[in-house]
């Protein structure tokens, strides 16, 4: 069928089918429909954004502002317009809370927010540059190892292996100086008769270098834990916008509540002169008298 012919037939059939509606028929149904047209006004396309990478669903907003109108039952232009006034207060306000999570979500992920507060991937880079760590520790443990095994195959350990021993360790360290002290006597004895002492100091190097082994194998795993501790700690601690995001924030949702708040107050004085009960003073004079 050509798609001209069925747009056209199509028409035609809604036309017949609006022709038929007798609209509403009672009194409330009339008084509801005749501010159809209030009802996505200036103030309702204004709110919504409809644009960009973060734009918002028109629908969602609708049905807060169906919701509203349901139970504040407003009647005139005047109140829609105030009912109009609350729904767009409480649709900006949900969007301080969004802003608030976005910025928690900013500091946690970028290096440096908007006030060079750390995020995740500075922390880690903190982690990497730290001297003490157990990332430095392990390194000292994988150095260890491959001392034993240049022991084992070179019978004792060269000069560049005890420069990087001091290296790592510090030329000052017990440690490297005491395995320094055993690696001149297994020279000594490797050039001597005495076999056995060369194997018995080669061995209690071995042992040596195995029990240090253990204990920075202990020292790490402290180490990583301190570390998780700190690490979630600072995250913790951005699971709040930095100080001038706050304060904005702060201020802007304490304007919207305030309008919201004297949206429903006025909304309310209305209704109640309009069915002719006593309406109570606002809220602004109540405070000068007392």
């Amino acid at each position: 069928m050509d798609e001209n012919l069925q747009c056209s037939r199509k028409t035609e059939s809604n036309k017949k089918n609006a022709s038929k509606s007798t609209g509403p028929r009672t009194k409330r149904g009339k008084r509801i429909t005749r501010w159809n047209a209030v009802k996505h006004g200036l103030l309702g396309k204004a709110v919504v954004i409809e644009v960009g990478e973060r734009k918002e669903d028109r629908a969602e907003y609708q049905a807060v502002l169906a919701q509203l109108r349901k139970t504040l039952d407003p009647q005139g232009i005047l109140e829609e317009m105030l009912v109009e006034q609350i729904a767009s207060c409480y649709w900006r306000l949900r969007r301080v809370l969004l802003c608030e999570a976005g910025e928690i979500v900013a500091a946690q992920t970028n290096p440096y927010n908007g006030e060079d507060g750390l995020g995740l991937a500075a922390l880690e880079t903190m982690e990497e540059c730290r001297t003490i760590d157990s990332k430095g520790v392990r390194e000292r443990i994988d150095f260890l190892e491959m001392m034993s095994q240049s022991l084992g195959e070179n019978a004792t350990l060269s000069e560049e292996d005890l420069n990087r021993l001091n290296e790592k360790f510090g030329a000052k360290s017990p440690f490297a100086r005491h395995l320094c002290l055993l690696n001149n006597g297994l020279v000594d004895s490797q050039e001597g008769p005495d076999r056995e002492r060369f194997e018995e100091i080669r061995g209690e190097m071995l042992e040596y270098l195995g029990h240090e082994s253990e204990v920075l194998e202990k020292v790490a795993s402290q180490l990583r834990k301190k570390e998780e501790l700190e690490t979630e700690a600072k995250l913790g601690a951005l699971n709040l916008p930095s100080g001038k995001v706050s304060e904005k924030i702060n201020r802007y949702e304490t304007t919207l509540e305030r309008r919201m708040h004297r949206g429903i107050e006025t909304l309310t004085r209305l209704q109640r002169a309009r069915r002719g009960q006593p309406a109570p003073a606002p809220e602004s004079e109540i405070s000068k008298e007392n």
